[in-house]
């Protein structure tokens, strides 16, 4: 293969590796389902103790020293509380088949997000929230 070729071909790797770990604010929440806000200031989580991506995810927001509200699908009544909560909004499960953990931050819902962007989205909250500019319902 020339070098010229090698070039271009490592440059596109760099390229994608750059798109993939870039933080673009705009996108913020952008995939995100709005729901009601329930855990105000933490991030609930709400999966299994046997799924391998809800304990990857509570252990990395622990580490980061996020605040989380760990909600086990398989305790009494927090099915029931789930389904509530999440039925009727366009995640893309039904209610035994979503995409474990689904994730919530400040009123936003998503399944099984990268854990290394939710950093990024609970600290986003965390201005917004604290803004001076910040409209909040009092009902």
């Amino acid at each position: 293969m020339s070098g010229k070729a090698m070039t271009v071909i490592l440059l596109l790797c760099a390229f994608g590796v750059w798109q993939h770990f870039h933080h673009r604010p705009a996108d913020t929440f952008a995939n995100w389902t709005p729901v009601q806000p329930h855990y105000r200031g933490k991030v609930v989580v709400y999966g299994r103790d046997t799924c391998g991506y809800t304990q990857q995810t509570l252990a990395f927001l622990r580490a980061n020293s996020v605040p989380t509200a760990y909600r086990n699908l398989d305790e009494p009544g927090v099915s029931d509380e789930f389904a509530a909560r999440f039925d009727h909004t366009n995640l893309t499960g039904s209610r035994d088949r979503y995409r474990l953990p689904v994730v919530e931050i400040a009123g936003h819902a998503s399944e099984r997000p990268d854990p290394s962007e939710l950093l990024d989205d609970y600290r986003i909250s965390q201005r917004i929230a604290t803004s001076p500019n910040t409209v909040t319902n009092n009902n």
